[in-house]
């Protein structure tokens, strides 16, 4: 099924399905796989074609994967079969004049249809790619692919336009002219197998060759290199004879001389028909220097350069035919000769190894009858050639040191390669000298010589880097410097590509030690650019995107480096550790089985498997099944310490002290910390580990201690500094974290996680503090984050600070943000309903809220305390008090909450139900004093003395909704009963205030003004409580009430004087959008008592159009209400008066005080 291939589920989206093509096509190579290629290619096209049918189509009932309705075809479709036709059979493929029809047909050369035909040609291609280069030339003149390269990145995968780029640029393996046979009968089957057998024999796969080659014989097409590569087989058959035990018997000797006759009868057939064509000559010649045919060989392949100078194959087969005529200098210039175009080509070096073996032999037989200098040098660069660097300068030793160039040059190469680089060192400069003073004579020594001035100058690069920067000095920035100049002079002057794209590795490599990580990226680019399969550069690349934290570049690297080399660990274990950082544990497990399936074995990816079974599913068996795993993996580890891939063994010990820390061995896991940093001391991962597990065990001051000694070790480390910085948060010294971050910043202006830390920091301390330009500073910081990172954390805590300072609509579009970013942010929903709620927008909050219960319905009762909220909000308070019973899951102690739904009840009319929560909660206070007497109140502390009074008051306000007002008296009599020993200690007036408001909102005016003064001198007064206040209000509304405008006054202005003493300036209190209506509307009664109207009525108009307070549990601010009504009676305006105050109870609903004031107007 074509969804299976793209790896999507069925859509008609195109783009989704684009999308899922280009990311396959990324690793589909049509020279690797080249059915694979077609078969992906076939599965975007089906996909494509099924996004586009039609309804109809689908409401006939056809189902997703099966083979789509074709489309009507466009002129352009039709066009493409015609191509179709065309390259079907290899012979009309060929055919340039064929071609070119096609390519002048209307719909290309049409402007309006061009750029279609093009991109549609191209995309046919992708799975018709075997063609001719003339053919590829044609296309290429037509289109002008090569020309706009960069716009078809876009749209086609860099592996194919490669492809492409280099069928044009080379000349075809295939020669398309020698095809015979029914040519239209699977002609691509044929040549892609005929590929595969090439493959086979590169790889050594004899068994597979011999398979490939019976099904290439049962094929109707021909082609003559079918038969060459069966002569090849006979060839590499008879050579593998000599790898196997008993090579040289008889037999065996026989077997393979009956094998060279088979491949030479068989290239003599098709020489005799086809001696113009290279690959059959080059084999040819082959198989007669392995029937001993040396002279005739020669003569083939000197027949082939002089069709070909260049031609590889030919000049190496002109050396080997050198080497078997017994000329071993001769034989060895040819092949250094071949090697200057073709570095550490395999078959050029074994050649050289046989040839440098008699030499050695015959060199040293030489110079054990006398000593000779050019025979010695002679000698010492067989030796550098067969990588036996300590003999040849124990050689070079012998004799008396020169200036010589190939002296130098040798001396200086043998150092290099031994290592010995400070001796290097001075011989690197003089050969460079010898070379830049040599005068170009225009002989091939000459030119050899001056050859080597990008070697001379990448040798000095090394040996500086080596001798200079490595050792940790005052010259080490120079010698960077130097390092850097000699090796880019190098790779400039350097002509050879792979030769240039060793010193660009070698760049590579110098970078990432430097931990120059950019400039490693860049140089890696460039290679690539050269050369998209140069495996180091995507390994190089991979390390220094891993220091740069470059997560997406890590990952896509990994993959280019397992299409290229599977067998190498190092970019499995960066990918794994990406993805464990993000806690991608599907992932690191897919990681480790691409490890295992290439055969390979890890220590790291080890450690990785089992840190997925600790994590993935945390649990304490999975705990413990960790803890057994790792426990293996350390024995195994100390076997062979030296050879484990685990970089920092500290990581292996922290997970194991991790393990037991998460099975609550607190001791066990200090023990493993304390007993690895004794041996290691100086280990940051274990130390940075530490600091971790002290703050979390509470043991700040350690945690402190070990923080600071790390940043004063490293202070240009900035993890350390924000280790040190958590350090003072723990300890509640946020003044020296906020320090410490800042510090930071000032150096490195956009460091994310000191702005992140700040940002928390500012918002939790504005709540600590109730300081709102706290708030404020943290938005700041929130605002950088997003501009930093665009996260969906900074969008949150904006969010969350913003609906501390009641910019309610700003919170829920950072809300929105948040949620737009990361779909599972279980915070960002809470909030936005949070935010909505209190615009009071609240059948809209309700769908965020429900959406965090669903993805977590097990994390925190926040989103359920809002759902009760909006609950109530709408009248529905059996889902209201669900919604309570919800969070007492959470929170099974909070009485608090159970008030909630004791209120809840009272609202539905359950008042015996409210009641009974009441009577129970007062029950577990006094029968503890049961049979006290007298005694009652004297025995309680003053905390258990004002949640009993707590209790009465709120008690007879159920009784009194309720209709009770007998009840609600006794209650408020306990209350009183209180207050008449002058003897007992000074409480709080809260609970007197309470019971002077009902009697006041009873129209008891003269017994509540009573309770109120009483109240003043046996309360307990504290400068700062905002119940003295309370007490003050009521008091100038009782007086107002009783006509008292005088005292009333009194009683109001004492209220301002105490209110502003406490709080500060009014304007100062008003910008708290939270409380300001609650603010202005105290300020607007208490301006009405002192008979300040003017004023009163500037405070009310100021109350229109602010968002309700936080503590509002109305749909609106009933307050308002209530004050424009007392506004309008006292100035008068008694049926406005009776409208705004019945619009007041509307709002609120039981407004006791409200209905008062309404009965005397009504009076």
């Amino acid at each position: 099924m074509y969804w299976e291939i793209l790896g999507i589920e069925p859509t008609k989206d195109e783009e989704v399905i684009k999308e899922a093509y280009h990311a396959r096509l990324h690793f589909a190579n049509p020279e690797d796989d080249q059915e694979g290629f077609k078969e992906l290619r076939r599965a975007y096209e089906d996909a494509l074609a099924f996004a586009r049918r039609d309804e109809d189509a689908e409401d006939n009932g056809e189902e997703t994967g099966e083979t789509p309705v074709k489309k009507n075809k466009n002129e352009i479709d039709r066009w493409i079969d015609r191509v179709d036709v065309l390259y079907e059979d290899v012979r009309t493929r060929k055919d340039v004049d064929k071609w070119n029809e096609l390519l002048h047909d209307p719909v290309c050369d049409d402007l309006d249809t061009e750029l279609e035909a093009g991109e549609k040609l191209l995309v046919y291609i992708m799975g018709h790619s075997h063609l001719p280069q003339t053919i590829w030339i044609t296309i290429d003149k037509r289109f002008g692919y090569l020309d706009n390269m960069e716009q078809l990145k876009e749209r086609f995968a860099e592996n194919f336009l490669d492809y492409m780029k280099w069928q044009i640029s080379s000349p075809t393996f295939i020669d398309f002219e020698l095809f015979d046979g029914k040519t239209n009968a699977k002609a691509d089957d044929y040549i892609n197998k005929l590929y595969e057998t090439k493959s086979a024999e590169e790889e050594g796969d004899l068994e597979r060759v011999s398979k490939l080659l019976s099904e290439l014989s049962s094929y109707e097409i021909t082609h003559p290199y079918t038969d060459v590569e069966k002569a090849r087989y006979y060839i590499m058959k008879a050579e593998h004879l000599e790898q196997e035990e008993h090579a040289d018997t008889e037999q065996v000797k026989q077997k393979q001389a009956e094998l060279y006759g088979k491949a030479l009868s068989v290239m003599e057939d098709l020489d005799f028909e086809y001696s113009d064509n290279i690959y059959i000559e080059r084999t040819y010649a082959w198989a007669l220097v392995k029937n001993h045919k040396v002279t005739q060989a020669r003569d083939v392949y000197e027949a082939v350069m002089e069709k070909n100078p260049e031609d590889y194959g030919a000049k190496l087969g002109l050396a080997e035919c050198t080497f078997l005529e017994g000329h071993l200098e001769d034989a060895k210039e040819q092949v250094e000769a071949v090697l200057e175009d073709r570095v550490q080509d395999t078959d050029c070096l074994i050649l050289l190894d046989k040839i440098n073996d008699i030499l050695v032999k015959n060199y040293t037989e030489q110079l054990a009858k006398e000593t000779d200098r050019d025979v010695t040098i002679k000698l010492g660069w067989c030796y550098y050639q067969q990588k036996e660097f300590e003999k040849g300068i124990a050689l070079m030793d012998g004799i008396e040191d020169g200036e010589d160039y190939d002296y130098v040059n040798l001396r200086c190469r043998l150092y290099l390669a031994n290592e010995n680089y400070d001796k290097a060192y001075p011989y690197a400069k003089k050969w460079l000298s010898i070379i830049e003073d040599s005068v170009d004579d225009g002989s091939e020594e000459m030119r050899k010589r001056k050859n080597r001035l990008s070697l001379a100058h990448f040798s000095i690069g090394v040996c500086i880097w080596e001798v200079n920067f490595k050792p940790d000095n005052e010259k080490r920035e120079e010698a960077y410097e130097d390092t850097i100049r000699y090796i880019n002079m190098a790779i400039e002057e350097e002509e050879n590509t792979l030769v240039c794209l060793s010193y660009m590795e070698q760049m590579a490599r110098f970078y990432l030690d430097a931990q120059k990580y950019p400039e490693c990226v860049q140089m890696c680019d460039r290679i690539i650019e050269k050369d998209r399969g140069f495996f180091p550069a995507y390994v190089h690349r991979q390390k220094a995107n891993y220091e740069l934290r470059n997560a997406k570049e890590v990952i896509d690297d990994y993959f280019m480096c397992l299409d290229i080399y599977p067998e190498y660990v190092p970019p499995y274990i960066l990918a794994a550790d990406v993805f464990y950082n993000f806690d991608q544990y599907d992932d690191v497990e897919n990681v480790i089985q691409a490890a295992k399936d290439a055969g390979l074995e890890s220590d790291s990816l080890e450690l990785y498997r089992i840190r997925c079974i600790h994590y993935k599913e945390f649990s304490k068996d999975h705990v413990q099944k960790a803890l057994k795993q790792i426990e293996d993996l350390r024995k195994k580890v100390a076997g062979h310490e030296k050879e484990t891939d685990i970089e920092d063994l500290a990581e292996l010990e922290r997970e194991y002290a991790v393990l037991h820390w998460d099975l609550d061995e607190v001791k066990q896991t200090f023990g493993i910390v304390n007993a690895y940093l004794e041996e290691h001391p100086d280990s940051d991962t274990m130390r940075l580990f530490k600091v971790d597990l002290c703050l979390r065990e509470n043991e700040g001051k350690e945690a402190l201690r070990i923080a600071k000694q790390l940043a004063k070790e490293q202070p240009d480390d900035l993890s350390r500094k924000m280790k040190l910085g958590a350090c003072y948060e723990t300890l509640d010294q946020t003044d020296k974290a906020i320090k410490v971050y800042n510090e930071i910043l000032e150096n490195t202006a956009d460091y994310v996680p000191a702005i992140r830390r700040l940002m928390y920091v500012y918002s939790y301390t504005s709540n600590r503090n109730r300081d709102l330009d706290l708030c404020r500073k943290g938005i700041e910081y929130a605002d950088r984050m997003i501009e930093l990172t665009d996260s969906a954390d900074a969008y949150l805590e904006k969010g969350n600070l913003q609906i501390d300072l009641y910019e309610l609509e700003g919170a829920v579009d950072s809300c929105r943000k948040a949620i737009e970013r990361n779909q599972e942010a279980y915070y960002a929903y809470n909030n936005l309903g949070c935010a909505l709620l209190k615009l009071r927008r609240v059948e809209e909050a309700v769908a965020p809220l429900l959406q965090a219960v669903e993805l977590d319905p097990d994390r925190e009762p926040l989103p359920y305390m809002n759902l009760a909220e909006c609950y109530s909000l709408l009248k529905e308070y059996d889902k209201a008090i669900e919604m309570y019973e919800r969070v007492l899951q959470f929170r099974p102690n909070s009485e608090r909450v159970k008030e909630d739904i004791a209120k809840l009840q009272v609202k539905k009319g359950d008042y015996d139900k409210a009641a009974a929560y009441y009577k129970k909660r007062i029950k577990a206070i006094t029968s503890q004093y049961a049979g006290k007497g007298i005694l009652f109140w004297k025995r309680m502390d003053i905390q258990e003395e004002e949640l009993l009074l707590s209790l009465y008051c709120d008690i007879a306000d159920v009784y009194r909704q309720a209709g009770k007002d007998d009840r609600a008296e006794a209650y408020y009599e306990k209350v009183i009963e209180r207050w008449k020993s002058p003897l007992k200690a000074k409480i709080s007036c809260e609970h007197l205030a309470d019971v002077a408001e009902y009697y006041r909102d009873k129209g008891e005016l003269e017994k509540a003004e009573n309770i109120v003064r009483k109240a003043y001198w046996r309360c307990r007064d504290e400068n700062d409580s905002y119940e003295i206040e309370h007490l003050m209000f009521v008091t100038a509304s009782i007086t107002f009430s009783l006509g008292k405008q005088k005292k009333a006054r009194e009683d109001a202005i004492g209220y301002f004087m105490r209110f502003n003493e406490r709080n500060g300036a009014e304007e100062e209190l008003l910008a708290d959008k939270r409380y300001r209506l609650m603010y202005l509307y105290d300020y607007a009664i208490m301006s009405l008592c002192a008979g300040d109207l003017k004023e009163a009525k500037e405070y009310i108009d100021r109350m229109e159009g602010c968002n309700v307070c936080v503590t509002c549990e109305c749909m609106e601010c009933f307050e308002y209400y209530f004050a424009k009504g007392m506004l309008a009676k006292a100035e008068g305006r008694l049926e406005e008066a009776i409208e705004y105050i019945e619009k007041a109870i509307a709002v609120k609903g039981d407004y006791p005080c409200a209905q008062y004031q309404l009965s005397t107007i009504k009076k």
